[in-house]
């Protein structure tokens, strides 16, 4: 039976080296806090064996019983027993800033916007979104360019989720390599206000977009989940581009 590790026994990590791990949680996790906290148990308790299981959970514990945001208060009371009150301090601003500074972007790209007006900030392009980013709207934005090319269209292809997974999914990744096409992102993004002002086209599966420019959200929601067979969705949202594809050609504005 595996003996449980004391505090004693665990190989602390450097400050520095605490921080990079926190601020690449709060840059690239994504899941909600259930899924956060789950991360922080598999790196620092099992994999790298930073802290050990009853800290964890001592934190975990502790964290419930306050109120706000779960996965943040987990991280700095990691950060309290790692290096006390310096500790707690440094690690919640490195969990917190990504977040913090992804949203400024987008409150600034949205006051730019509408400061600019109409003004166009990126060349056009059709934005796919699904829920996790991570199938449909990928296998959409990858057999797009070649179908709007084909019609001499110069239009780029976005694919973003509203709630992204940290991965994209292997049935749409395998899929594709087999098509001859490679996904882009190479992994789940999030949908920004840049992406949904800059869009000539929105088009959803099975999620809500609001576009903030007033233009019209197509939903495609009859298209089935690519882990049910990847020729069935492919043929689906194939069929879909090559209609909505057909009407950009047709638009006199594109």
């Amino acid at each position: 039976m595996a003996t449980e590790l004391t505090s004693s026994d665990v190989a602390r990590p450097s400050t520095a080296a605490l921080i990079k791990y926190f601020l690449y949680l709060g840059s690239a996790g994504f899941g909600g806090p259930v899924a956060l906290i789950g991360y922080m148990q598999r790196d620092l308790v099992e994999r790298r064996g930073w802290f050990t299981r009853e800290e964890y959970l001592k934190s975990l514990a502790l964290s419930q019983l306050a109120p706000g945001p779960l996965a943040a208060q987990v991280a700095i009371c990691l950060g309290y027993v790692h290096s006390r009150v310096w500790g707690a301090t440094l690690v919640a601003l490195a969990f917190v800033l990504p977040s913090f500074l992804m949203t400024l972007y987008d409150a600034l790209y949205d006051f730019c916007q509408k400061r600019a007006g109409t003004a166009a900030l990126s060349p056009p392009r059709v934005l796919f979104v699904c829920l996790h980013g991570a199938a449909k709207s990928v296998v959409a934005a990858a057999h797009f360019p070649a179908l709007a090319k084909a019609q001499g269209l110069k239009l780029a292809a976005v694919a973003a989720g509203t709630e992204p997974d940290t991965e994209l999914t292997p049935a749409a990744v395998k899929g594709l390599a087999d098509d001859g096409l490679s996904p882009a992102p190479g992994r789940p993004r999030p949908v920004t206000l840049h992406d949904l002002h800059t869009a000539t086209r929105i088009v959803t599966f099975g999620c809500d977009v609001t576009s903030p420019a007033g233009r019209p959200v197509e939903r495609w929601d009859d298209v089935p989940a690519v882990g049910d067979g990847y020729d069935g969705a492919r043929t689906k949202i194939v069929e879909r581009l090559r209609r909505l594809v057909g009407d950009l050609a047709e638009s006199p504005a594109r």
